[in-house]
């Protein structure tokens, strides 16, 4: 795994806190009348973008990510620069993790997110923690012991 792009995300997702602008449904989406997705997710205003976990890593990283164009069903999709790879396996790509652990860490629907509210940023900081210090065992304790 790569530790400091995971300290980064982490970091990231603690700057969001707070500002409803987390959710775990959409890749990126922006407010009409805002800028692109990386000046709306700097910006102190209500004109703030919402992404999930893998959406906040292409914003922090724009040149390892591109940012495609908004589609209505899935907000705006992300691929690997370099890759092409396309969501979770471009957000595999980055954190050197394997396509299983990023389906589970940025997934919704999947085990770990399944008794969570997918706006909940501070359950995705805790998450993502555990899964950095001790992998997805411990990822799986801590959404257990959450969801009790």
């Amino acid at each position: 795994m790569n530790k400091p792009r995971m300290n980064r995300l982490i970091k990231a997702l603690k700057s969001q806190a707070g500002r409803n602008m987390f959710n775990m449904n959409k890749w990126i989406t922006i407010p009409d009348g805002c800028q692109s997705p990386i000046e709306a997710f700097k910006s102190k205003g209500d004109c703030g973008t919402t992404a999930c976990i893998a959406g906040t890593a292409a914003i922090i990283d724009p040149e390892f990510f591109i940012i495609g164009e908004y589609d209505d069903f899935e907000g705006i999709e992300i691929y690997a620069r370099e890759s092409g790879f396309v969501g979770e396996a471009a957000f595999a790509e980055w954190l050197d993790i394997s396509l299983s652990s990023a389906n589970q860490l940025t997934l919704p629907h999947e085990e770990l997110w399944e008794v969570q509210a997918p706006d909940d940023v501070n359950f995705a900081i805790k998450l993502l923690t555990a899964y950095r210090d001790g992998g997805m065992k411990k990822a799986r304790q801590f959404a257990k012991q959450a969801s009790r």
